[in-house]
């Protein structure tokens, strides 16, 4: 798998460029959510995190998400309403902060609607033009549970594109071919992280 490094303040670049792509580029931005109780004294985190369209939202509002978004992902594949138009779904998107619990339920989205007999062409077309970008959680919130079913808070599978928050900027992994092209494509990412940083990363999983 391909690593490269982009500098923080390079990001919003790279999700400009994406739009350029014809992608329509969804971020998280926070929210405050609601405090709750948690046993043991511990104090978690209540900041929620909203996706939305990039073009939409001041830059200086994104932010990386600790932890998963409030959507589950599978809203961008099986929307609650739809039209019934194949050509709707062909719209190009890019998803930033993905988590590796959202891969993980993606798995069942995929053998309902593409391994059984008869495959969801909606569904399939959706996934085949969606970006996923997937990210390390760097902290957990009280309803977080992937360690309790075996999942680990961070990716290494499942994505096109996982950023790993480092120090001054991101590791970046990509997950297949087309990823790689897209990133030497913007020409925003250096060939390779540093053996330093791949060990702060390391560390932080």
């Amino acid at each position: 798998m391909e690593k490269y490094y982009l500098q923080n303040n390079k990001l919003p670049d790279f999700f400009d460029f994406l739009g350029e792509q014809s992608h329509d580029v969804y971020v998280p931005y926070k929210v405050q959510g609601k405090e709750t109780a948690c046993d043991f004294g511990f104090k978690l985190p209540t900041d929620d995190y909203l996706l939305e369209e990039w073009s939409r939202i001041k830059k200086e509002d994104f932010i990386f998400n600790a932890y998963r978004n409030v959507e589950p992902i599978k809203t961008f594949f099986t929307p609650v309403k739809e039209i019934l138009d194949l050509s709707e779904a062909d719209k190009k998107v890019a998803v930033f902060g993905v988590k590796n619990c959202d891969l993980f339920s993606l798995k069942i989205q995929d053998y309902v609607f593409l391994e059984g007999d008869v495959t969801d062409p909606f569904y399939e077309k959706r996934r085949k033009n969606t970006l996923l970008i997937s990210s390390d959680c760097t902290n957990f919130k009280e309803s977080c549970f992937c360690l309790g079913l075996g999942i680990n808070p961070y990716c290494d599978k499942g994505f096109d594109l996982n950023f790993s928050q480092v120090e001054g900027g991101f590791i970046v992994d990509a997950g297949n071919k087309e990823s790689r092209e897209l990133l030497e494509k913007s020409k925003l990412f250096t060939a390779a992280p540093t053996k330093k940083q791949l060990l702060e990363r390391e560390q932080q999983r």
